[in-house]
């Protein structure tokens, strides 16, 4: 393999193959992308990181994508949790404030609160949000009845923003 080939970016699809980016895609300005999603989905933001950042952006993701907030912090009294939980929640809207889009992880269509409080942050902020996921989102994981309600919701806020 030349020089050339090896400075060419690549990008990988949902499959794991890998491809050359258009030598006029990878010259661009990377963008910043922010993962949102629940925790429990850490393989997710793993699997994400990894394709965002072959596809040349600089990806901002979760403190530490090798567990979940239980398997970290489970373990302290539940007052520090919380403070734990709510300090890591604002440091995540921070993110979301430096990036230029957003990617919702919605794995099984599930959005939590604190993603479902994400996602309206970044709607209010006007970034462009892409869902891993593009069918069945459902906000605060509620029963699959509710979901065309939610769906609605998420689309609703999204034009609010246009």
């Amino acid at each position: 393999m030349s020089h050339e080939e090896n400075e060419r970016q690549v990008d990988i699809d949902e499959k794991g193959n890998i491809s050359y980016v258009e030598e006029s895609q990878s010259k661009a300005q990377p963008k910043i992308v922010c993962l949102c999603g629940s925790t429990r989905f850490w393989r997710t933001f793993q699997k994400a990181s990894l394709q965002e950042t072959l596809k040349g952006n600089i990806v901002l993701s979760i403190g530490a994508a090798s567990g979940t907030d239980d398997e970290h912090f489970g373990n302290l009294p539940r007052d520090e949790y919380d403070n734990i939980k709510t300090m890591l929640d604002e440091l995540h809207l921070r993110k979301i404030d430096l990036a230029d889009e957003v990617l919702i992880l919605n794995v099984d269509g599930y959005i939590g609160k604190s993603t479902s409080r994400e996602l309206e942050y970044a709607l209010k902020l006007g970034r462009p949000v892409r869902y891993w996921e593009t069918e069945g989102a459902s906000i605060t994981g509620s029963a699959p009845e509710n979901k065309q309600k939610e769906n609605e919701r998420c689309r609703s806020l999204e034009r609010n923003q246009l």
